[in-house]
């Protein structure tokens, strides 16, 4: 069992056909199961909005999800989705699913998956915070040069389209989409993938969760653009080089309690 939850903040993204109709569906059974609910759809969140949470629900998709991060590792409190996205690897429950969510989450009846988030720090000690991934890749047609080092050792000089720095939860995200591997969501590990790689023999490569990496540019680099959970960050070569580390803090994320990851990554990429 977990901890029943009285008090919900609920994110509804009404950029997404539905979105509104499923909120106030899910507000109207929330309150007539006795629960408190403040309902916002601004984008991003106001970080306060989820202090003082016992739980957050977003309305949306997996990038709803991952627009309410920051707010929830800061104020320690765990997060739902109700998919109206497309493939929904973190947002995994269904619209019908409302009632049923609604019951577990006050009577505790849900499971707890944490999950390993990124640190991304800048030369003038700007912080993001990311679930998924960093993305470093060029804005032109032109390579680019991007040299890493893993803690006090280089790891290689990267030239390519840009590197895809993700977490085991990010691997199903870009880094499968450029040849990375699927990794287990609680593993306490960091992805460095090449996007297109002008040397073939460049894959990705994993590294422990104690080791801090750090990327430069080289000096001929420019036009490059730094995203962070797919939001871009304004980052140019004056704030290389940046620090890139798995973050000591976690991201909770609310599951049924017979969740199984693997059914999951079966049906949503189509194994047979």
């Amino acid at each position: 069992m977990s901890k029943p939850v009285q008090r919900i903040a609920l994110v509804v993204n009404h950029s997404k056909p539905a979105a509104q109709a499923v909120g106030t569906a899910f507000q109207h059974l929330a309150e007539a199961l006795g629960l408190s609910v403040i309902t916002s759809s601004d984008y991003p969140i106001a970080p306060e909005l989820l202090k003082g949470a016992d739980a957050c629900c977003i309305v949306g998709g997996d990038g709803t999800l991952l627009g309410v991060v920051a707010a929830a590792t800061t104020y320690n409190v765990p997060v739902v989705g109700i998919n109206l996205g497309k493939l929904g690897f973190m947002a995994t429950y269904l619209p019908e699913d409302t009632e049923t969510l609604l019951h577990d989450l006050q009577n505790g009846n849900y499971s707890l998956s944490n999950r390993s988030i990124l640190t991304c720090r800048d030369a003038h000690g700007v912080r993001q915070l990311a679930l998924n991934d960093v993305v470093i890749r060029t804005h032109t047609l032109r390579l680019c040069t991007l040299h890493v080092d893993c803690g006090q050792e280089h790891l290689n000089d990267f030239r390519g389209d840009g590197l895809i720095f993700a977490t085991p939860t990010g691997s199903t995200a870009y880094n499968l989409s450029t040849g990375g591997p699927i990794v287990h969501p609680t593993a306490r590990v960091l992805l460095v993938t090449p996007i297109c790689p002008h040397t073939l023999s460049n894959r990705t490569v994993i590294i422990d969760e104690h080791t801090p990496l750090s990327v430069r540019l080289d000096e001929f680099t420019t036009g490059l653009c730094v995203s962070v959970d797919g939001r871009e960050w304004a980052v140019h070569s004056g704030n290389f080089p940046l620090e890139i580390a798995l973050a000591k803090e976690q991201f909770q994320l609310i599951q049924p309690v017979n969740f199984s990851h693997f059914h999951l990554v079966r049906t949503k990429l189509q194994w047979s």
